[in-house]
């Protein structure tokens, strides 16, 4: 279970707030759970309500104004205070919109440790399968309508990438970045787009662009290096940046602390490992996976050899989770994590089903990104396990598809240790190096 990537993608319904509110109005009527999907507004019913008229550009912006993420990279921050009202009065008069957008747009919340199963906990995954097709609908109509919006084309990229539809989804960016050249935010989905194709040369120069742009912006900085972890193993360069920006600003520790656990485990680092926990509050989203901080301090004591600390924090985090499991029996991502947790308590049967069951509740045909996610930690669940031969075999699955997988993560992080020295498994390693 590595840490959250910087790249925080977020859900569609995340991905909505970051829009105007006139895009906003358009998703999540589509993506409000209290809405039956019978009720869905179809094209017509849209275009009479004149919901797409609040979809056109506002005046260009001056070219030196560069449209900034806020400290989480899921969040953008709203630019026009005039807009954010409007929004926030239009949500007060509607309960529905208020419970679509309720603690979603707010990076704050997020590293305080808001949960995406809870936030999300009435909606089943069908119903969410079929409102990110309608919304992928409603879209291409605006796109047609309205065919130079970069907020539309970044959205309808966002939507192709959660379906699979991974060259669709470049191609929207890099439309999104001809409109808008200067959005952080876009660049930096743009750029994750590339790094889960495992395409890191395209993902290093969308980065690259997004620092040249703002290059006081800590998280591109961050973004970047952790990049060089992932596709050549060198933690250096995001070892480096972490210790030139606490120089800069020691509050800097709350905002990154999961690419820090990253970083303290691929350099097998005990004392930051330590310093990283001691920034994250109660946990973070891995998209749509939940990562409760007792299950990263079992992973870190593991890795240490501390096995008495491990065993009480797998504990705790096994009654946290064990808690949504039986409120949401049917959604994979937090079953997955019990069968992550199962794994590091010694439950081998038990994590080996809920893992398993897990991709089979959400495989990458319903949601490549976190069906990938989900393939990646059932192959650590069968290292954890003793499973050696499954988890070399899925390993090799895992990296059939676009996801999180890297070259840098094989290599270096130790929750693949009990793989270590297995041919198969240095091969496959091997083969992920980058060519000079």
């Amino acid at each position: 279970m590595p840490a959250e990537h910087p790249l925080e993608l977020g859900l569609p319904f995340d991905i909505a707030e970051q829009l105007d509110p006139g895009v906003r109005r358009i998703a999540r009527h589509l993506l409000d759970a209290e809405v039956p999907l019978g009720e869905a507004r179809d094209l017509r019913e849209v275009r009479d309500r004149d919901h797409l008229g609040a979809l056109r550009e506002p005046a260009q912006r001056p070219p030196d104004v560069v449209r900034r993420p806020a400290a989480d990279p899921g969040v953008d921050l709203v630019e026009d205070d005039g807009l954010a009202a409007a929004d926030r009065s239009d949500r007060e008069r509607d309960p529905r919109q208020l419970a679509a957008g309720r603690g979603l747009g707010d990076g704050r919340e997020r590293k305080a440790g808001v949960r995406a199963d809870e936030e999300r906990r009435s909606i089943p995954s069908g119903w969410a399968q079929l409102r990110l097709r309608q919304l992928g609908a409603e879209l291409a109509f605006a796109q047609r309508t309205l065919p130079n919006n970069a907020k539309v084309l970044a959205l309808m990229g966002h939507i192709d990438r959660f379906q699979g539809r991974w060259n669709e989804s470049t191609r929207n960016y890099e439309e999104a970045l001809e409109l808008d050249p200067r959005n952080l935010f876009t660049l930096r989905q743009f750029a994750f787009t590339y790094v889960s194709m495992r395409r890191f040369a395209e993902g290093a120069t969308a980065l690259d662009r997004a620092i040249a742009l703002a290059p006081e912006d800590g998280g591109s900085r961050v973004i970047r290096a952790w990049m060089d972890l992932d596709w050549r193993a060198d933690p250096k360069p995001l070892h480096k940046t972490f210790e030139a920006m606490i120089n800069e600003d020691s509050g800097v520790a709350a905002e990154w602390g999961e690419a820090w656990i990253y970083l303290a485990l691929c350099e097998r680092d005990p004392a930051l490992a330590e310093r990283a926990l001691a920034t994250i509050p109660e946990g973070f989203n891995m998209d749509g996976l939940y990562i409760p901080f007792t299950l990263m301090e079992g992973g870190v004591a593991r890795t240490f050899g501390d096995d008495v600390r491990a065993r009480k924090a797998f504990s705790a985090a096994r009654a946290e989770v064990e808690r949504t499991v039986r409120e949401q029996p049917d959604y994979g991502p937090p079953l997955c994590v019990l069968g992550l947790i199962d794994a590091g308590l010694g439950r081998k049967e038990e994590a080996i089903r809920e893992g398993r069951r897990a991709s089979e509740l959400l495989p990458v045909s319903k949601d490549a990104i976190n069906g990938a996610n989900i393939m990646q930690h059932l192959g650590v669940i069968y290292a954890w396990t003793g499973e050696k031969d499954l988890a070399i075999k899925q390993i090799a699955a895992t990296l059939q598809v676009p996801g999180r997988l890297s070259y840098g993560q094989l290599k270096l992080h130790p929750f693949w240790d009990p793989l270590r020295g297995d041919p198969r498994f240095e091969k496959i390693v091997a083969s992920l190096a980058p060519k000079q």
